[in-house]
């Protein structure tokens, strides 16, 4: 019964299914939940017009609920902290995975049947499956710590991104077989045009989120640096590659965002830069790209083409130290900074 164009009721029913779920979340056994959930889930089963965006809201209602069980953005409810942690770890345990794999799956499908064919709500069920995605990896913290600013978002520090789930996440997020179609939707979004685009803006914001990926998800390296895990050379290729079809042709996107066009794009693209060079030495990035014919799309050559680009638009100008130009000169500053501290840093340990 939710009408397409009423957004805001059905963000505020989607939010109220959420906080309700979370309520009798641990009152329930582990089978009520999944017949809670597949519930949910026999609507887009249904035959009809309607099927795209009933798959749609279920999107938008897991979003919704990682959003509730999220410490960073739960609402109080009247319940103690111990009852909203308890609710998180369960939740992560039991449903996290599978939601991601889900909204995974139906990206996939959706992109898949996009190529073939244009239509609206296959766009906008892209969209929300991304943003699934961008919720559950950029929202949740997979720590198991108590946050510092539980129900006061306003007074959470801004700092940089950080992406460390565990190693049971290895497979969903390094393997072909379940992230090639974002790289390649990414690469169809921006490698024909400089103009942005909902869905464009929205894989941004995955490839930024996969370009801060650190941790246990990787095997380590061994000493002397020399080899690296195969799956981690490979997720830092596809990474470099997807942020030079976001910033390519450089000039032109520097310039576009200088008269206030795609300011965006500039933004996440240099965002993702920053990113990638703060988790991740040099040796291992230029090893990703050289190893597969690609060394001019690498995050070196990248980095000097858009940093140029920066400086001759007057990037470091002070009228343009708070606009898109301006601060994005200073991510790539950063970018530069952190590549070089990490290879001193792995120079100074070998020898």
């Amino acid at each position: 019964a939710l009408g397409q164009r009423d957004e805001i009721v059905r963000s505020q029913l989607l939010a109220l299914c959420a906080i309700l779920n979370k309520r009798l979340y641990l009152e329930q056994t582990y089978e009520q939940k999944c017949a809670f959930f597949q519930q949910l889930r026999q609507h887009t089963a249904q035959a009809g017009e309607l099927t795209l965006f009933n798959t749609q809201v279920e999107l938008e209602l897991m979003q919704s609920i990682v959003s509730e069980f999220s410490h960073e953005t739960a609402s109080s409810i009247g319940m103690p902290f111990a009852f909203h942690h308890e609710c998180k770890m369960r939740f992560e345990a039991e449903f996290l995975q599978t939601f991601f794999d889900f909204a995974c799956a139906k990206g996939r499908e959706t992109f898949l049947q996009i190529k073939q064919r244009t239509d609206d709500q296959m766009v906008l069920i892209a969209i929300a499956s991304i943003e699934t995605m961008v919720q559950i990896l950029q929202n949740w913290d997979f720590r198991k710590r108590v946050p510092a600013n539980f129900f006061n978002s306003s007074t959470v520090q801004s700092g940089s991104m950080s992406l460390k789930p565990g190693k049971e996440w290895r497979e969903r997020l390094l393997s072909v077989e379940s992230v090639s179609w974002i790289y390649e939707l990414n690469h169809a979004a921006h490698a024909s045009t400089t103009m942005d685009s909902p869905l464009a803006s929205t894989v941004r914001q995955l490839i930024v989120t996969m370009a801060s990926l650190h941790g246990e998800v990787f095997l380590p390296d061994s000493s002397d640096g020399m080899e690296v895990d195969p799956l981690k050379l490979m997720h830092l290729r596809n990474v470099q590659l997807a942020i030079h079809a976001i910033l390519h042709p450089c000039d032109q996107i520097v310039n576009l965002a200088l008269t206030m066009e795609s300011e965006q794009r500039l933004r996440d693209g240099c965002t993702a830069l920053s990113c990638l060079s703060e988790h991740n030495k040099l040796s291992a990035l230029a090893m990703a790209t050289s190893s597969n014919g690609t060394p001019n799309q690498g995050i070196g050559s990248v980095l000097s083409m858009v940093t140029l680009a920066c400086i001759r638009c007057g990037g470091g100008r002070d009228d343009q130290i708070d606009l898109a130009v301006g601060t994005s000169l200073t991510a790539l500053l950063e970018a530069w900074d952190n590549l070089i501290q990490t290879e001193c840093i792995a120079i100074s340990m070998r020898q």
